[in-house]
């Protein structure tokens, strides 16, 4: 039984929860620390990601699939990796050097934009996961309508940030 007047949930498309609204369309990105577009071993082109390790995010590996096949890159000719099980820890031991991250856009935004973390190739293939908002059906207050409104007014100005 939904307690809240308001949840927002990150759901996988298929998995929309009824009734919710899509806070924008998010789309993946793929990560590194920009120390690893310098030097003798640069990354250059897509084909030199299998010569690092990437950071996989438990419940979250298909980013690697999108992320790859957006490169035209084969994902079964790369056996390095390091796991975690939270996003963030995979955004901090991406900005530390560790290796390559493949994540939603949303989630890397404050780390691109000082700088930690950069796009070693420009491709933004669609995110399979999302944010949604939902309202409970008990909500009548003035107020649940306010903040509902303020966090849809909020998405659309993230989602018109490049």
């Amino acid at each position: 039984e939904q307690i809240a007047d308001i949840t927002i949930s990150t759901r996988r498309f298929d998995d929309r929860p009824p009734s919710a609204i899509p806070l924008w369309n998010d789309e993946l990105v793929l990560l590194c620390a920009p120390s690893m577009l310098e030097g003798e071993h640069a990354l250059k082109t897509p084909q030199d990601m299998l010569k690092v390790d990437w950071i996989f995010v438990h419940g979250r590996q298909e980013y690697w699939q999108v992320v790859t096949e957006a490169l035209g890159v084969d994902m079964e000719d790369h056996d390095k990796g390091l796991s975690t099980n939270a996003s963030n820890i995979a955004l901090e031991l991406a900005a530390m050097g560790a290796g390559l991250v493949a994540t939603q856009r949303s989630l890397s935004h404050a780390y691109m934009h000082r700088g930690l973390l950069v796009e070693p190739f420009p491709v933004r293939p669609p995110s399979p996961w999302n944010y949604y908002l939902t309202e409970s059906q008990l909500s009548k207050g003035n107020i649940a309508r306010t903040v509902r409104e303020w966090i849809l007014s909020r998405a659309r100005e993230d989602a018109a940030r490049p």
